[in-house]
């Protein structure tokens, strides 16, 4: 059984570089969207909101899951939280005790 190939279109390798570069340019361009620096200010790394409730990054994972946690925000390949969403679980949980 003999397989063909049909060719759609003809590219140069230099063609199909700039093709693929472009595709990059335009998937960052999406996916980086520009927070305020007042909110910059606000966000808390996951590991300093794992430290401060003295638990795991993986327990903090499992948190945001179950929405024991607000969403996490991701920006440049890194995961924050809004330091007024963080003191609002915080907070409730204090006056409890």
């Amino acid at each position: 059984m003999s397989e063909r190939i049909r060719q759609l279109f003809e590219l140069t390798e230099e063609d199909f570089k700039n093709l693929i570069a472009d595709f990059f340019k335009k998937y960052q361009y999406q996916s980086t969207t520009v927070l305020p620096v007042d909110l910059m200010n606000d966000l808390i790394p996951r590991k300093d909101v794992a430290n401060l409730f003295g638990i795991s990054l993986v327990t903090l994972a499992k948190w945001a899951r179950n929405k024991i946690l607000p969403k996490p925000i991701k920006k440049g390949g890194r995961v924050y939280y809004l330091r007024s969403q963080i003191n609002q679980v915080i907070k409730p949980s204090e006056n409890k005790i």
